[in-house]
């Protein structure tokens, strides 16, 4: 009786098959990270109201703003979710300094006039498959007590959470600024 019905067993098995391995097929890949440059000025207002940066060279400054140009990559073929964005500064395998970054590049970045943009807290970002985008995180620290306990830790990290809620974390540098 089976005999009948052996072509359509084996129909249903092939494209049953087909299915699940087109899914993880599609599924297979990540987002990879880029660091393109990651730098830190110190920023003050000069007499005429305008923003002036400089580099810095100790922790010893009244505030900071960091700088992060990345490119992410979506090497699978599904949308991929970052969501829950913080730059985190650790201690060891401890997070001390936790601030969700802005970013310079977003989609609704609008000159205003020809020296100002408005930066936007990034939330999520949602990024294509197979397609590569720049992005320009940054976040200023403007109490000089927190920038002098900077001295002490170790590592600063992009931290995420996927689209299936798993948090990620990656190593953006080493060392927060490399004293002279």
């Amino acid at each position: 009786m089976i005999k009948d019905y052996e072509g359509i067993i084996g129909a249903i098995c092939g494209t049953v098959f087909t299915l699940f391995s087109q899914y993880i097929l599609k599924n297979i890949g990540k987002i990879y990270f880029y660091i393109n440059h990651y730098d830190i000025k110190e920023f003050e207002q000069n007499e005429y109201g305008e923003t002036t940066y400089k580099n810095v060279n100790s922790f010893d400054v009244k505030n900071l703003r960091i700088i992060i140009d990345l490119e992410l990559y979506n090497s699978s073929e599904i949308p991929k979710t970052m969501k829950n964005i913080l730059i985190c500064i650790y201690d060891k395998q401890k997070s001390v300094f936790k601030i969700t970054p802005y970013d310079n590049k977003n989609n609704d970045n609008k000159n205003i006039t020809s020296n100002y943009t408005v930066s936007k807290e990034v939330n999520v970002l949602n990024l294509e498959p197979k397609k590569c985008i720049s992005k320009q995180f940054w976040f200023t620290v403007t109490d000089s007590n927190i920038i002098r306990t900077f001295k002490e830790f170790n590592k600063i990290y992009l931290t995420y959470n996927n689209e299936k809620n798993k948090h990620k974390k990656i190593l953006i540098n080493e060392k927060i600024l490399h004293e002279m």
